[in-house]
């Protein structure tokens, strides 16, 4: 009996360490998943459908398409630095404009906030006191008995925006307007399209892409290429910082598509 009950204690303990081995093992291999699965970097959408070759060039084109569009602006002595909202944009519509402006203005902004992932998005405002975010679409000469100094600068152009921004360069308020003199309807859908998209952060213009809704010269492009939505979304990424400027925006970039 006494032999019985030696060999039984020594069988437990022998099942009782395989136990906690087992365990530990157990635990060792969930830490080592989880740490693998942190290490896997999620590759950017984008680039799904090129080589990788391909992409290699298309990540690095991305990148500096970016910076000429969203570092700085076209008008001005602005620093090249990160500009966008962090609050929601309150858009009112200031002058009567005509039913099939209003349209557009919605789907635009409903198109734009299918983009945005780091909790950005636009919304009419009732008025323009409830609004950071005023639009005044129709003759120059009836805006600018508001701003009398658009008058020469709508007088050249079809259309212009312009946006304030704080310490941080976070944008807070702003106002566009589109000349609805003397041009065609697809025209004053295109500057409309423009105007609020450069207003968001974005606003260089290229001289390249005549499919671009960025591009500088004359156009009536009525929606955003494919790389214009992925600039849109670059900088209304959670990664994507207010204030930074060229090299850090390199390096977010090249973090996010795996360079």
């Amino acid at each position: 009996m006494l032999k019985l009950s030696i060999l039984n204690l020594f069988i437990l303990r022998v099942l009782l360490l395989s136990m906690i081995l087992c365990c530990f093992l157990s635990t060792c291999s969930k830490e080592e998943q989880i740490i693998l699965e942190d290490e896997v970097k999620e590759e950017y959408p984008f680039f799904d459908s090129f080589s990788a070759q391909s992409s290699f060039y298309m990540k690095r084109h991305l990148i500096d398409y970016f910076k000429s569009i969203a570092l700085g602006a076209e008008l001005g002595n602005d620093l090249p630095l990160i500009r966008k909202w962090n609050q929601p944009m309150k858009v009112h519509i200031v002058q009567n404009a005509r039913a099939e402006l209003k349209e557009e203005l919605d789907e635009i902004i409903t198109e734009l906030n299918g983009l945005f992932t780091d909790g950005f998005y636009i919304e009419m405002a009732e008025d323009s006191l409830s609004a950071n975010f005023n639009i005044y679409i129709g003759d120059p000469a009836e805006t600018a008995i508001i701003f009398p100094f658009t008058l020469d600068e709508l007088n050249g152009n079809t259309a212009m925006f312009l946006f304030n921004y704080d310490e941080s360069f976070f944008i807070t308020s702003g106002k566009m307007f589109v000349k609805t003199t003397h041009t065609s309807l697809n025209r004053e859908k295109h500057m409309l399209r423009e105007e609020l998209t450069q207003a968001l952060g974005l606003a260089n213009d290229i001289p390249y892409y005549g499919n671009s809704i960025f591009y500088e010269q004359n156009s009536a492009v009525l929606e955003y290429s494919n790389l214009d939505i992925e600039v849109i979304k670059l900088l209304y990424h959670p990664k994507m910082i207010a204030g930074i400027g060229a090299s850090s925006v390199e390096s977010i970039l090249e973090e996010m598509f795996g360079l």
